[in-house]
């Protein structure tokens, strides 16, 4: 953890990143292992980060339970079913995450359709 002085001469306590380069690691280190790090990490009051990283979070752990249930209807319906069903649910698990890095590195807050809400709530956006 890098404490660095603030204006206010107290110290500022955080990782010591851009707050733009801190979201964009809640969206591309391994998902929800990374946003759990940053959430913890970052200072509290960094609105953005604390955002970002519970929207990366929650996305990482719907991403592994939808996967289980699409193994589990994989089991049930056949592989080929199952197949083109995990396809479509990976490419669209990683167009969020790609879509969710890009606008947290450009500073945006881009809420993810229920994730979002929870995710603002959570970081008292």
């Amino acid at each position: 953890m890098v404490e660095t002085p603030n204006s206010g001469g107290g110290v500022k306590k955080g990782t010591g990143l851009a707050s733009n380069i801190a979201s964009l690691l809640c969206y591309v280190l391994c998902p929800p292992f990374g946003s759990i790090a940053i959430v913890l990490l970052e200072e509290k009051s960094n609105g953005d980060v604390q955002f970002h990283g519970w929207q990366g979070m929650i996305l990482g752990f719907a991403l592994w339970v939808g996967l289980v249930f699409i193994k589990i209807f994989t089991l049930i319906a056949g592989d080929i079913i199952g197949g083109i069903i995990w396809w479509l649910f990976v490419l669209g698990s990683m167009t969020l995450f790609i879509v969710g890095a890009i606008k947290a590195y450009q500073g945006e807050r881009w809420k993810i359709p229920v994730i979002g809400d929870f995710a603002a709530k959570k970081s008292s956006v």
